[in-house]
């Protein structure tokens, strides 16, 4: 599995993919990206209607917990396949929601 060897570094850069692909939809859109690592403002910026979507939300919500965790070791969670699985679909929500933003 992708988090077995290094969990806390593996979920940290699946949560900076997602963070960096959601800031370059908005740079792609001509708008400042905030400073913030909070993957679910990053997505409403993107599109205030998302409140359709919970699924993106969702992911999105999950990518910022476990981002968050692995930047303090005293939070960090040991996480299981099932996790790892969750993570990597999380990942693939928010990727694919950041290039259905992209302009045409």
């Amino acid at each position: 599995m992708l988090l077995e060897e290094r969990p806390r570094h593996a979920s940290f850069q699946l949560q900076q993919s997602a963070e960096k692909l959601l800031k370059a939809a908005l740079i792609a859109r001509g708008q400042k990206p905030e400073r913030v690592h909070d993957l679910v403002l990053l997505a409403f910026i993107l599109d205030p209607t998302l409140l359709v979507d919970d699924r993106v939300v969702s992911a999105a919500r999950l990518l910022t917990l476990v981002g968050s965790r692995s930047r303090y070791p005293d939070r960090i969670v040991e996480m299981g396949a099932e996790e790892d699985q969750a993570l990597l679909e999380a990942a693939r929500m928010v990727r694919d929601f950041a290039m259905r933003c992209l302009p045409t």
